[in-house]
């Protein structure tokens, strides 16, 4: 007879991040076996007022936790409970499996999408000394070393002090003031997003067209509360329950398995208002950046580009370069590789399907270019990224 597993579910069903997680959870739970969650008493509901980490899970007979943060885990772990634990980045914890967000290429990301706009002028809004938006900058900031620019970081820990959010805003006001405009920042996450657009209104700059913004999470109901809405990294927190189910499922049933890691990688950006600049200080540029956006879905070629425009090809092809740092063939094939990303992890369009939509001659012409873009194959892409991917497994 199948065993049901007792699990303890211990997340924030708030946030969109962790009811995604959740789902991912659920998913695993319904193919591969047979699960019974519960959940940490809800405050308002509960009249004991005792540390949770001391009392609520013992009379459980629980078989595994999936928990955030690792409060309780010192009494979990003599309690004999495995454990998987989501948003540490402490490496101490030995023993302990961990969920965390691929934080490197999160900043990579954000700042590869700020560099298409064309910007010059880059900045970066973090938390403080959190470890997850200390590595996004450092990723962010690596990226943009690269193309040769700056970046200006906000950090209202640097003094080593804790101050109110009334404080931390006329701070941030002040720093949003000094940037040199039009720039572009990325924030750690969406919930420091809604600050900054706080901060912007009161000081006056314009979103985007002072400052192009993008957030972290993807979290639609933050992202559209803003006006304008704003962009987001979007992070397969729904793959990373699953995932997490995976490893404690496995453990519950009694295999060795050594300590790990489980990463939350970004998929790709969701682009909102908050973004939709094109920075170039060249007219002609930014009105041959513009074509190539708007009839992405299309066959173009270089000359398609040249004869939209006034200028000789020669003389684009060099101001293309000076501004953007790539050629026009270049940037026509990143643009409908974007294109041909979201398609395929939006939808279950097979290759050839996208290929026709794309206009590309053949399966194989959309395969060539996606590689030499991406480093991977339509469908490598679509099984790393594609929350579909794990769906369909039917076996543990």
């Amino acid at each position: 007879m199948l065993k049901t597993f007792k699990v303890i579910l211990r997340m924030d069903t708030a946030r969109q991040s962790d009811r995604d997680f959740l789902r991912g959870i659920i998913r695993y739970a319904n193919v591969h076996g047979s699960w019974e969650f519960y959940f940490k008493p809800f405050p308002y509901l509960s009249d004991d007022t005792r540390p949770a980490n001391q009392v609520w899970f013992r009379n459980l007979d629980a078989d595994g936790i999936i928990m955030r943060g690792l409060e309780g885990i010192k009494e979990i772990r003599k309690e004999g409970i495995p454990a998987v634990v989501s948003g540490i980045y402490r490496e101490e914890c030995k023993g302990v499996h961990s969920v965390r967000t691929d934080s490197v290429n999160i900043g990579y990301i954000g700042a590869e999408h700020l560099l298409s706009c064309g910007l010059v002028h880059f900045a970066y809004c973090g938390f403080g000394k959190i470890e997850w938006s200390k590595q996004r900058c450092t990723s962010f900031v690596k990226r943009i070393n690269e193309e040769g620019f700056t970046v200006s970081c906000f950090d209202k820990s640097a003094s080593g002090k804790l101050v109110s959010w009334d404080k931390e805003k006329r701070m941030l006001i002040n720093w949003l003031c000094s940037l040199p405009k039009p720039a572009g920042l990325m924030v750690c996450n969406d919930d420091r997003g809604l600050q900054v657009f706080e901060a912007c209104k009161i000081a006056g700059i314009r979103i985007p067209d002072d400052l192009a913004v993008i957030g972290v999470d993807n979290d639609e109901l933050i992202c559209t509360l803003t006006t304008p809405s704003l962009s987001s990294v979007h992070l397969n927190f729904e793959k990373g329950g699953y995932e997490a189910a995976r490893l404690l499922g496995a453990v519950m049933k009694g295999r060795a398995v050594k300590q790990k890691t489980i990463l939350v990688e970004p998929t790709r950006v969701i682009c909102r208002h908050s973004t939709d600049i094109v920075a170039i200080d060249d007219e002609d540029v930014a009105a041959a950046v513009r074509f190539i956006r708007q009839n992405s879905n299309k066959s173009l070629c270089v000359d398609d580009i040249v004869s939209a425009g006034s200028l000789s090809r020669r003389v684009l092809e060099r101001r293309f370069r000076k501004f953007l740092r790539r050629s026009i063939a270049e940037e026509i094939r990143r643009v409908r590789v974007e294109l041909a990303s979201r398609l395929l992890i939006e939808t279950n369009m097979s290759v050839s399907r996208i290929a026709a939509i794309l206009n590309y001659p053949d399966r194989y012409h959309i395969a060539r270019y996606f590689a030499n873009e991406k480093g991977l194959s339509p469908l490598e892409y679509r099984k790393k990224f594609s929350k579909e991917s794990y769906l369909r497994e039917t076996n543990g």
